[in-house]
């Protein structure tokens, strides 16, 4: 595999584990994110298996779904959750 192939390859499948992870913590199956965010349920599983080299209008629209900003598909953070304040209250 030509070297850019395969790193368009990892870039898809590290995308698809953040947006399982992000998926999980806001408590959606694939199907109810899919509908919260007007993509179809197959875009969302092909998504998160790496399959898909997904456009910047359908991360948008899962990252709204999410209540997340886009950035947090790539900096590890859920940036528009609450922090938890001291004594584990939001």
């Amino acid at each position: 595999m030509h070297v850019a192939k395969a790193k368009d390859v990892e870039v898809k499948l590290r995308f698809g584990s953040r947006l399982r992870e992000l998926r999980l913590a806001a408590g959606l199956s694939q199907e109810e994110l899919a509908e919260a965010s007007d993509l179809d349920r197959t875009y969302i599983s092909s998504t998160e298996r790496g399959q898909r080299n997904i456009s910047l209008e359908a991360m948008t629209q899962i990252a709204a779904a999410l209540k997340v900003s886009v950035a947090a598909f790539f900096d590890g953070s859920v940036a528009s959750q609450p922090k938890k304040a001291a004594g584990g209250q939001a």
